[in-house]
């Protein structure tokens, strides 16, 4: 196997420099972004307040028996889809022999995907029932979970291009939860809440991303193959799911709004 380039993150440098320095570089980057938030980006203004000036409690957003659907489901991708990702380098390195190098040019295809489709298939969800497109969101997702164990009995190279090949789904997959997850919550809560509807949404991605890991750190450590299809299994019910959900949700909430001419 080649050695890593001298620039490269790698658990051959000595006492982990590299992934020291990397952590700090990435420390920077959030200054950076909280500095241009400060200066740049103006706060909004809400139109007309809230009249009526009445405290909301969570209290009553949890009655909402449709948003509290969507954010269990949203739970659920999250458990089985995006924590794959804290996942995928230590199977990567230890079953399929890839490289950190390596790894960190599938996770930049993976972003790079992201960028370029991110707009459009957020403009071709314009208009289109909600619920499908995570049913999609969903079959993606089982597909890639699918195609990774595939990685672990071939060459580090081989290997390689399939994880890649699997983090183009993935990535495609990421565009559609953006474009559906978030708007529907907005549209689903009432807006004098509007911050606590945001919070519980922001909820069930820890509640995901907690539990993820630390059970998939340990199926992977007792299967490292059985972990990504039992993963592909869940996302496909997640999508399975979604189309049940609509029902749940009111007619105004289960198509993505066209955009209003100015």
């Amino acid at each position: 196997m080649a050695s890593a380039p001298s620039w490269a993150a790698s658990s051959r440098r000595p006492a982990g420099r590299t992934f020291t320095a990397l952590f700090l570089l990435n420390a920077v980057t959030f200054v950076g972004y909280a500095v241009v938030m400060l200066a740049l980006v103006p706060s909004p203004v809400l139109e007309g307040g809230h009249a009526s000036g009445r405290p909301g409690s969570y209290r009553e957003v949890l009655r909402h028996r449709a948003f509290v659907t969507v954010i269990g489901l949203n739970a659920l991708f999250i458990f089985a889809g995006f924590s794959g990702f804290e996942l995928l380098p230590v199977y990567a390195k230890n079953e399929a022999a890839v490289s950190e190098t390596t790894i960190g040019v599938v996770f930049f295809v993976n972003t790079l995907v992201i960028v370029l489709a991110q707009l459009p298939i957020a403009r071709l969800a314009r208009g289109r029932r909600r619920m499908p497109v995570l049913g999609l969101l969903g079959v993606l997702w089982a597909l890639a979970w699918l195609v990774v164990p595939l990685a672990g009995s071939e060459t580090a190279l081989t290997a390689a291009l399939i994880l890649t090949g699997a983090m183009v789904l993935f990535a495609i997959g990421e565009c559609l939860h953006g474009a559906v997850q978030a708007p529907l919550v907005v549209d689903l809560a009432e807006p004098r809440l509007l911050g606590r509807y945001m919070a519980l949404s922001a909820l069930s991605w820890q509640v995901g991303f907690a539990l993820g890991p630390a059970i998939g750190g340990w199926a992977l450590s007792v299967s490292p193959s059985g972990v990504w299809i039992g993963a592909a299994a869940l996302c496909a019910l997640g999508g399975a799911l979604a189309f049940a959900v609509e029902g749940v949700l009111p007619a105004s909430a289960r198509r993505t709004p066209l955009p209003v001419p100015a």
